[in-house]
């Protein structure tokens, strides 16, 4: 009876894209990465809400959101393949650990002597540096969690804990700046992004030996996963088309402190904009599997793209707080079905060698180009608003995705090979099922 009852589990979880929770390490990964994710979220609206309180100014604000994502522009690739060499819970779990402690420094600072937004500014770089170290290895480490055939449902359930994180940490993070100081809900934060790393460590996943010569080449190995990218066009055309959803789509990020600002929301405001794109991707994340398996993943990139745009833009004309966060539950949707199908491919089409390294390039493009979507986001709210900045986004992320499809058609038809072995020949290309 007991394994009756346990195949009926297996194929509802199958149904509903939940493969992967059949899992017991990746049921424990995925309970520390929503503690981590939730604390991200605080981390972010306290951050930006301390600059604001302190100095009035978006472009303030901009400043040091590019100081705390300039790190995933510099250290990514190179995260990527510190992942290859050292492992993934290595890195994700040295990560958290790190960026636990330096926010806490940063509220305890913030909270003591009332930091100057410059000395905010440093260790918000410093935050944004330990975290980068494990950005790479928080995806790839899903193929030491699970099956190849279950990847696609563990990507889509990282992106469900990175949206659950947001609905819980906007919530918590505007509740909290509402009756503590932005130091204390900051200190907060990095208990919080602290606690999971002894979770993660404890893993049972067998690290790589490290190779006598692995601190004597960094450029080569990455100029060789650059040309494996080009032997596979949809690899290539995914990594250049995630440019635009991270510099200009992300910057949303920090654009909402400043809206919720300008429209006279306050904190309570913002933390249900950021929850309600929360709520987007959750719900987004929790049906993806699903609809990756009924469109294809190609289409589901394209789907992804149109959501974001139309989120976006509908928020720039949003005349109250109601019309605000049902947009930001369509943007949110939106970059969650993105991401995790853009992710699921990657997955799929990279071989073992440069999995991590491919996996660190799209987050450089994606996560990493945000200082400059941070920079541009907040000269642009400071001149006309942070939602009209908002709305040329939109538009901007609509555009790429019209014109990536007709230079790939074939990007709508691709899937994810989830049965054929992948090659680790860099000339050859992986197999794919088209349909």
């Amino acid at each position: 009876m007991d394994g009756d009852g346990d195949t009926r589990r297996r194929g509802a979880a199958g149904r509903l894209g939940l493969d992967a929770l059949d899992h017991p390490a990746f049921r424990t990964f995925f309970g520390a990465s929503l503690v981590s994710n939730t604390a991200s979220f605080v981390l972010s609206a306290a951050l930006s809400w301390s600059v604001l309180q302190a100095t009035g100014s978006a472009a303030s604000v901009g400043l040091v959101g590019f100081l705390y994502a300039l790190p995933f522009g510099l250290f990514t690739l190179h995260a990527g393949l510190l992942t290859d060499r050292y492992g993934s819970r290595r890195m994700v779990g040295g990560s958290l650990a790190a960026a636990g402690i330096v926010t806490m420094l940063l509220g305890a600072l913030v909270l003591g002597i009332g930091l100057p937004v410059l000395g905010i500014g440093v260790l918000a770089f410093a935050i944004g540096s330990a975290s980068v170290l494990g950005s790479p290895g928080g995806i790839s480490i899903v193929n030491d969690l699970v099956p190849r055939e279950v990847v696609p449902s563990a990507v889509a359930l990282i992106f469900l804990d990175v949206n659950a994180g947001r609905i819980i940490g906007g919530l918590l993070g505007g509740t909290l700046l509402a009756i503590w100081p932005s130091g204390a809900t900051l200190a907060f934060a990095g208990l919080m992004l602290a606690l999971p790393a002894l979770a993660i460590w404890r893993l049972p996943i067998r690290d790589p030996e490290v190779p006598e010569t692995a601190g004597r080449a960094l450029v080569a190995p990455l100029a060789d996963a650059a040309r494996y990218a080009r032997h596979v066009p949809i690899l290539g055309t995914l990594l250049v088309l995630a440019i635009v959803p991270g510099a200009i789509g992300l910057s949303f990020n920090y654009l909402l402190p400043v809206a919720a600002s300008e429209g006279g929301y306050g904190s309570d405001g913002l933390g249900l904009m950021v929850a309600a794109a929360g709520v987007g991707g959750l719900v987004a994340a929790l049906l993806g599997a699903r609809l990756m398996r009924r469109i294809g993943h190609g289409r589901a990139v394209l789907l992804g793209i149109a959501m974001i745009s139309g989120g976006l833009v509908a928020f720039g004309v949003s005349p109250t707080l109601l019309t605000c966060v049902l947009s930001m539950v369509v943007a949110g949707a939106g970059f969650a079905i993105y991401a995790s199908s853009t992710l699921s491919l990657i997955q799929s089409l990279s071989s073992t060698e440069f999995r991590g390294r491919l996996t660190a390039v799209f987050a450089l493009l994606y996560w990493g180009l945000m200082p400059l979507g941070a920079l541009l986001g907040g000269a642009t709210a400071e001149a006309i608003g942070a939602q009209h900045a908002m709305l040329i986004n939109g538009a901007i992320v609509g555009t790429a995705g019209i014109v990536a499809f007709f230079a790939r058609p074939e990007l709508a038809a691709v899937r994810a090979a989830t049965a054929p072995a992948v090659t680790d020949e860099p000339a050859r290309e992986p197999a794919t099922q088209a349909g």
